[in-house]
């Protein structure tokens, strides 16, 4: 396949570039990136404090929430450089790309860019599950009051989700969901754990698989409800990892939602879980964050033959997933193929993201330590590349057609 960029696409892309080369270029932003904290977190820690109030605006929430959890100046000030960024962008309409009408023109491809670019420029995946993956599915799957109440504020990039669909006993075996949703006078009362929150402690919004058909198994029974994390009921655990970036457990104690909160069909979850999969199965932040590593290691002097041989692999490596990644986004929404193109897409480019991040990460040796956070961080995230959104062993077995796409 002979893959180009359109005209109009390569301009699209030089002013994404221009415009985050311009917000995240100073000095202050660069050091602040992907440095995190230690500190002692409380436990557990309800979703909101009482009197707190999120809706004045998305900086104000973020930098509430950064201080409740005890986190530094210093990251407190990154997080909300970069709440300023991601508004930038829905202000120039760029977040809503690939939704279609009446949003905005449906353009899988620029999508694909913006997300590329925002990695590769280390602002923060804050509200991916937002604007880039929810819109998307409010659009298919939501009520007209569903989409009334969010798409205005996804698009601009002011509200904030997190995912709830990693239990304990389900991680890679997503269908060994365990967490209740039984009916009770026109309500669902929800009850159960979920790891893996990425951004809930910042999210006002979750979009949470639940188990509603009583003594249903596998993928049948499961419901995705839109969960506001203001809900009495909710807790969360905050849980820190190798990288310093801060994951929540979120507890459900008789939590009560109404039955609006239903996307789609009850029962019907699973599908839209596929669905979903397949939009954040891409790859394109790996290739972003897989260029990044390289351009350090090219700019911090890896200067012997033996590093310029094996960078210059690395940079075949990542226009080869660059590649892979856009074929995943042809032909249209529903095709086998696709979905197994999608996850051929996520095992090659998770593994040349690691394979990059080593690399450099060698090649630049000692003087990495002095590279400003995203070196170190970039390395030990990559370790992760290869688990979340589906292990490297669960894409191999749908790549191979012995297992169905999910």
């Amino acid at each position: 396949m002979r893959f180009e960029l359109t005209p109009e696409e390569r301009e699209f892309q030089s002013q994404v570039r221009a415009y985050l080369s311009e917000v995240t270029r100073d000095e202050t932003f660069a050091k602040l990136a992907f440095r995190h904290p230690n500190h002692p977190h409380p436990n557990p820690l309800p979703s909101r404090e009482r009197g707190l109030d999120p809706t004045p605006s998305p900086l104000d929430w973020v930098m509430q929430r950064s201080r409740d959890w005890g986190v530094p100046q210093d990251d407190e000030e990154y997080q909300a450089r970069a709440c300023v960024v991601r508004e930038g962008l829905g202000e120039r309409g760029w977040l809503t790309v690939g939704w279609g009408p009446p949003y905005a023109e449906s353009s899988p491809v620029k999508a694909a860019i913006l997300r590329e670019e925002m990695a590769y420029h280390l602002v923060p995946r804050a509200n991916d599950y937002g604007t880039e993956l929810s819109g998307p599915l409010l659009l298919r799957h939501g009520t007209g009051e569903q989409q009334e109440q969010h798409l205005g504020p996804l698009k601009e990039g002011r509200e904030w989700w997190c995912i709830g669909f990693t239990e304990p006993l389900a991680g890679s075996d997503l269908a060994n969901i365990r967490t209740r949703a039984r009916e009770r006078d026109g309500s669902f009362v929800l009850n159960g754990q979920k790891d893996y929150g990425e951004w809930a402690q910042r999210s006002g919004w979750c979009h949470l698989l639940a188990r509603t058909e009583e003594g249903s198994s596998g993928r049948e029974g499961l419901t995705w409800f839109l969960l506001d994390m203001s809900t009495p009921g909710i807790f969360l655990n905050p849980v820190e990892y190798t990288t310093g970036r801060v994951f929540a457990e979120i507890f459900l104690d008789d939590v009560v939602v109404p039955e609006t909160a239903i996307l789609g069909e009850r029962g019907g979850g699973w599908e839209m879980v596929k669905e979903f999969l397949e939009e954040a199965r891409s790859g394109f932040e790996h290739i972003g964050w897989a260029r990044r590593m390289l351009d350090f290691a090219i700019d911090h002097g890896a200067a012997s033959e033996g590093s310029r041989a094996r960078l210059a692999e690395a940079s075949v490596d990542i226009e080869v997933a660059r590649l892979l990644s856009y074929r995943s986004l042809w032909p249209g929404r529903g095709d086998e193929e696709t979905k197994r193109r999608a996850s051929m897409a996520k095992l090659f480019s998770s593994e040349v993201f690691q394979r990059v991040a080593e690399t450099a990460f060698n090649a630049i040796g000692l003087e990495g330590q002095g590279v400003p956070g995203a070196v170190q961080h970039l390395y030990l995230e990559s370790s992760a590349a290869s688990i979340y959104l589906g292990t490297s062993e669960v894409h191999q077995t749908v790549v191979s057609g012995l297992a169905p796409t999910a």
